[in-house]
């Protein structure tokens, strides 16, 4: 056969010639035994050739009926000019395209040759000898014509064209033919009853035969077509379902990885094709059985305990149901339920061994494995694919298949690279590409479910805010971004910043905003949002440079008695908040109202606890948890500390003469004044009644008795402005010196009280002006003494 177009086309010039000439030498020297039968017949094989019947895959006409009625009723030489006449109609019906006369010649060939083999398979001896009817010898005709007509001339084209030898076989033409068999039998039966002339009837019949044929096929292509759809709709949906699935803890990105490379090692340990399918399915939903986990186990940042690792360890059982309920047409359930199964016999739920585990399971616990040690965890970072392997390698024969370990180790680095260009190369085909904004949307909501819900949590078993607001800035600044946030509370009618968090942390601590004025005020007073805000109209409210944001959000915090609060969120940018972050502040906001209003409860618990009502001093349980604070304090520093305790003389004439509110008027204007009389590091606070005490640390001996003069004054003057002159309170006063006086609160008060009361009767009996002095002096002493016998 020649190798080039101009040769080939040459060849093809030949062999017309040659046929062209033997053709007419045919045609001359043929002589029907019926001419007008025959010439019927030739008319009837035109006809039939030019009826084209459209069928799937091979467009085909009805000539071989009249070949076949005329293999039955006519010579051998007839039937072949028969066929060689119906197979150059095709030709002529191309005359006006590009005319190549090889191929046209090799059809011409092929149809008298199969002609002629159906004639000698009709006719041959042995029918006889075995009585067999004409209608399954016309069956054996028409096969023989269709493998014949079917292979030979695919075979010659393919070879003329120099291409491949390829034949194809329509099964559909094959039922054809047997049809068109059966037309033939029962028109030479009619034509026997009534004369050859009723072989034109076998036109119609084969053309009814052929259209009810076709539409069969119709049928059967659109029932393929939609069980084909239907199985890519299963699929699709299959892919999408574990996708989102996965999108809940962002993992859906490795799923088609996972897929991929699962895929690829059961190819090279030959699996089924109905193993691989199930093998795909089991890929993308191998953790379905973790929608039964709760979410604080499985986005746990440190180890699970042991209760915690059996809950998770129900997830393949849980998975398998599922999946099982589904009725997949292969068996996915299996390898869901195993992939946890070890090579060893230890893994879970089932403890199988080895070959027991089936092998789809096998290949995809290796590729769990390997995905996950080469992605992010919360306790970890991601292995490289190397590291991840020796790791995997480590466990071959152990928790492993070793042949799957095997492939997957050799073929890894190539695996990685295949998936990358074919996600280059068809990325319209990647699910996960088409739906990552949906499925991202998922993942944005589940993570947006798990900051909040840590985030409440946080605020419900907290009372102090300045230990839980920190960490709830950072958690809210994850899903609505701020360049700064403040956390006002409400305190006699101004809002006052209780947290403040981001920049121009001076400038929005000095923010003093009165209920109903400024952004946050109107928000609190009206007890709805403002979004988009201008905060410039709250810079007269700042006692320095207010700084220069574009855009405020103020959520007012309500608790259950009212507005306790506001959140006021700021942005450089102008109309940056939308209704996503609006969404967002308004669903912490009403549990961070609750938090604000139970711990300005606790601290004002807190204070009652430690403060007394009626002078505002620390009380007794505060005096001794400062006392015990500052004698260690002094131990470590060698410092002295001054414990005074002090008694108001005369005030039983004062509850007596004007009552006991007027008793307690004049306690709060004693405590005052002995604040006013002291340090401002000094500690006053109310022992009981009316005894006071006040810590002096560092206080030299020698200052002491000018100290008590001033306080004795102070009080005198105190109960002169408030009784009139009426009754004067006076003051004993009892000094102990750390460390010469004791070393624990208990001793130096101890000793205190008791120079408190040698002091109130030395004033019975000696002048009130001498007291103080004297022991001023009789403490200097002491002290000296004192540090001399330390020394």
């Amino acid at each position: 056969m020649p190798s080039t177009p101009s040769a080939r086309s040459a060849y093809s010039l030949l062999l017309a010639a040659v046929f062209a000439c033997a053709a007419a030498i045919e045609i001359f020297s043929f002589r029907p035994a019926d001419p007008l039968r025959f010439f019927v017949y030739l008319a009837l094989t035109f006809i039939a050739a030019a009826i084209r019947l459209d069928f799937p895959g091979t467009p085909t006409s009805l000539a071989f009926v009249p070949i076949l009625l005329a293999v039955v009723d006519l010579s051998g030489r007839e039937a072949i000019f028969l066929a060689a006449a119906g197979a150059m109609v095709q030709p002529i019906r191309r005359w006006r395209q590009k005319f190549d006369p090889a191929p046209a010649i090799v059809r011409v060939l092929d149809a008298c040759f199969a002609a002629g083999a159906a004639y000698l398979a009709f006719h041959c001896p042995w029918w006889q000898y075995a009585l067999i009817a004409p209608i399954p010898r016309l069956a054996v005709a028409a096969a023989v014509l269709y493998l014949m007509s079917s292979g030979l001339v695919n075979s010659a084209l393919g070879w003329f064209q120099g291409q491949p030898v390829q034949v194809h076989w329509n099964q559909g033409m094959f039922g054809l033919h047997l049809a068109g068999a059966i037309v033939a039998g029962l028109t030479h039966a009619l034509g026997l009853w009534v004369g050859w002339q009723a072989a034109v009837v076998c036109l119609p019949m084969s053309y009814f035969l052929g259209w009810l044929c076709l539409l069969a096929l119709e049928r059967i292509r659109a029932r393929k077509e939609y069980s084909e759809y239907e199985a890519e709709l299963h699929l699709q949906t299959i892919e999408l379902l574990a996708l989102a699935i996965g999108a809940r803890d962002r993992t859906h990105p490795r799923l088609r990885r996972m897929q991929f490379f699962a895929l690829e090692i059961g190819k090279q340990l030959q699996l089924a094709n109905e193993e691989l399918q199930a093998l795909a399915a089991a890929s993308l939903l191998h953790d379905v059985g973790k929608l039964a986990i709760p979410e604080h186990i499985l986005n746990k940042p440190g180890k699970l305990t042991p209760e915690e690792y059996e809950k998770i360890k129900i997830h393949p059982i849980v998975g398998a149901e599922i999946l099982a309920s589904a009725s997949f047409p292969y068996p996915v359930a299996e390898i869901v339920s195993a992939h946890h199964e070890r090579w060893d016999g230890t893994g879970y739920p089932n403890g199988l061994k080895g070959e027991q585990i089936p092998l789809g399971a096998r290949i995809l616990a290796v590729v769990e494995c390997f995905d996950a040690l080469t992605s992010p965890r919360p306790y970890r970072r991601a292995l490289t694919p190397n590291a991840s392997m020796e790791v995997i390698a480590n466990e071959s024969n152990h928790g492993y298949d070793p042949r799957v370990v095997s492939i997957l180790g050799e073929q890894f680095r190539e695996l990685e690279q295949r998936m990358k260009q074919e996600k280059s190369k068809n990325p319209e085909t990647s699910i996960d590409d088409i739906t990552l904004e949906r499925l991202n949307s998922i993942a944005n909501a589940q993570n947006e479910v798990l900051e909040l819900s840590s985030m409440l949590h946080d605020l419900n078993y907290s009372v102090g805010l300045q230990e839980v607001l920190p960490q709830f800035a950072i958690r809210l600044k994850r899903m609505l971004p701020f360049d700064a946030l403040v956390v006002h509370g409400v305190a006699k009618g101004k809002l006052k910043p209780q947290f403040v968090n981001g920049q121009e942390f001076e400038a929005l601590c000095s923010l003093d905003i009165p209920l109903g004025q400024g952004v946050a005020g109107t928000s609190a007073q009206l007890k709805q949002p403002i979004c988009n805000a201008d905060p410039a109209s709250e810079r007269e409210f700042s006692s320095g440079p207010f700084p220069s944001f574009g855009s405020l959000l103020a959520v007012p915090l309500e608790g259950n008695t009212g507005v306790t609060g506001v959140m006021s969120v700021y942005r450089a940018e102008q109309s940056a908040f939308g209704a996503e972050d609006l969404r967002i502040a308004m669903a912490v906001a009403s549990k961070l109202g609750l938090c604000l209003e139970h711990s300005t409860r606790f601290q004002q618990l807190s204070s009652s606890a430690t403060v007394d009502f009626v002078t505002g001093l620390p009380n007794s349980r505060a005096l001794f948890e400062h006392l015990d604070a500052e004698v260690a304090r002094c131990q470590r520093s060698r410092e002295t500390l001054a414990v005074v305790v002090c008694d108001l003389d005369g005030f039983k004439t004062v509850n007596d003469r004007f009552g006991h509110l007027q008793g307690n008027a004049l306690l709060h204007l004693v405590g005052q004044q002995l604040k006013d009389s002291c340090r401002g590091y000094d500690y006053v606070a109310r022992m009981g009644g009316d005894e006071f005490v006040i810590l002096m640390p560092g206080l030299p001996v020698e200052n002491l008795a000018e100290r008590l003069a001033a306080l004795e004054t102070g009080i005198q003057a105190a109960s002169r402005e408030l009784l009139r002159e009426e009754v004067v309170v006076g003051v004993s006063a009892g000094c102990a010196f750390f460390p010469a006086d004791g070393f624990d609160a208990e001793s130096l008060l101890s000793k205190a009280d008791q120079r408190m009361y040698s002091t109130k009767s030395d004033r019975k009996s000696k002048a009130p002006e001498t007291d103080l002095l004297t022991l001023g002096l009789v403490h200097l002493s002491r002290q000296n003494q004192s540090q001399a016998e330390v020394t």
